[in-house]
C-alpha cells in the first residue's frame, strides 16, 4: 500500500501531459543520380567531349547554324563538375525539337530571368547538348537550380548580366524553367528550393 500514493500521482501525471506533436516529415527534393559504377561508364560521354574540345570554337552564337539534333541529359553533380555534361550522365538523354531548344534560349536570354543571387557552388543536374549531322557535339548548357545559375560552352555572349552579384534565377525565371523540364517528363526543380518563391526552411526541416 506504501506505494499507492507514487502510483496514483505517476498515473495523473500521465494524464495531464500533453501529445506530444508528431515531427514533420522531411521532403526530400528530386535529385538525378547514377546508380551504380557500370552506369556511369555506359553513358559516359568520352568521344564526344574530345571531340568538342578539338573542334569548340571560342564563341558562338547560341543555337548553332550546324545544329541538327537537340538532346537533354540528367546529370548526377554533386561536387564542381566543369565537363558534367559528358562525364556525370545518369541516361541515354532525350531528343527534343529545335523549337524547344530555342524556348530554352528565350528564357536564358530574357533580363528578366535574373535579378537573384547565386551560390558559389555549380552542381548542374540538367544539361542540354546542341550537335551536327554528323553527331558531333557543337554547344552545351548545364544548368543547377540548387546554384541558382547556369554555364555554358561556348560562353552565351548573348545572356544579359544585370547588376553585381544579381545575376542569379529570378522567381519568374526559375518558373519557367521548371514548366520546361517538366514539359520535357523531368522531375528535377519540382519542390521548392531556397531561391524559389515562398519557401522556407519549415518546408523542409520539422
Amino acid at each position: 500500500m506504501r506505494y499507492l500514493p507514487i502510483f496514483l500521482i505517476l498515473f495523473f501525471a500521465a494524464c495531464n501531459t500533453k501529445p506530444v506533436n508528431p515531427q514533420k516529415e522531411i521532403v526530400k527534393a528530386h535529385q538525378p543520380y547514377i546508380k551504380n559504377f557500370a552506369d556511369s561508364l555506359k553513358y559516359f560521354g568520352r568521344n564526344e567531349s574530345r571531340t568538342f574540345n578539338n573542334r569548340s570554337p571560342s564563341d558562338s552564337k547560341f543555337p548553332n547554324e550546324q545544329t541538327h539534333y537537340v538532346k537533354v541529359y540528367e546529370l548526377d553533380c554533386m561536387r564542381e563538375c566543369p565537363f558534367a555534361v559528358f562525364t556525370n550522365r545518369i541516361d541515354n538523354g532525350q531528343k527534343i525539337i529545335i523549337q524547344e531548344y530555342e524556348k530554352l534560349l528565350q528564357i536564358l536570354n530574357d533580363s528578366t530571368s535574373y535579378g537573384q543571387a547565386v551560390a558559389s557552388c555549380h552542381y548542374p543536374k540538367i544539361g542540354v547538348i546542341a550537335y551536327n549531322n554528323n553527331n558531333e557535339p557543337l554547344e552545351w548548357i548545364d544548368i543547377c537550380l540548387d546554384c541558382n545559375r547556369f554555364m555554358s560552352k561556348p560562353v552565351y555572349h548573348e545572356i544579359p548580366i544585370k547588376v553585381r552579384h544579381h545575376y542569379g534565377f529570378s522567381f519568374d525565371g526559375r518558373d519557367q524553367l521548371k514548366a520546361l523540364f517538366k514539359s520535357w517528363n523531368i522531375a528535377y526543380g519540382k519542390e521548392k528550393g531556397i531561391f524559389d518563391r515562398g519557401w522556407k526552411p519549415t518546408d523542409y526541416y520539422p
